[in-house]
């Protein structure tokens, strides 16, 4: 008897303790309309196209550890009504992000390189860094999105 009694109030206490942790997480979660707020659009204006063979395809990225790595959201190129290649992300929360492309010039999905690692097909970042031996990193492409319609440039460059 005193086994059960001493289970039922450990049992209480736990659920009381679950509970206030509950009630303190969904205080501290911002709910579906605050999120929907705080997402934005974010469109690519891309330039320096050499050649409409092919597609372009865009990705962002959302921190620094996936930086080239794993993709946030992905995007093809589309031309607009006014003849200019863009790429759109809906729905993109406010945040920092980074952006690389490039012009899949054979439809393979992969930017191809030569044997030393050198892209054979355009390609570009966001903030158009100047590019040395490798890649740019994060902090050189790295952008603010405030979770409103954001306009971006992006200027592709060729081997």
């Amino acid at each position: 008897m005193a086994k059960t009694k001493l289970f039922l109030q450990r049992i209480t206490v736990l659920i009381l303790g679950l509970s206030t942790a509950l009630v303190l997480l969904a205080a501290d979660y911002p709910n579906a309309s605050d999120k929907k707020s705080q997402e934005g659009h974010i469109r690519v204006y891309i330039s320096g196209v050499r050649q409409p063979k092919g597609q372009i395809l865009c990705a962002l990225f959302r921190h620094r550890d996936d930086w080239l790595d794993r993709i946030y959201q992905g995007a093809r190129a589309k031309q607009s009504s006014q003849g200019r290649v863009i790429c759109d992300f809906p729905k993109v929360p406010h945040g920092h992000y980074a952006l690389s492309l490039f012009h899949d010039v054979n439809s393979n999905t992969k930017l191809d390189k030569n044997w030393l690692g050198i892209p054979k097909e355009g390609y570009g970042f966001s903030r158009d860094p100047s590019i040395g031996f490798g890649p740019p990193g994060w902090d050189e492409t790295v952008f603010t999105h405030k979770g409103k319609m954001m306009r971006l440039s992006s200027k592709l460059r060729y081997p």
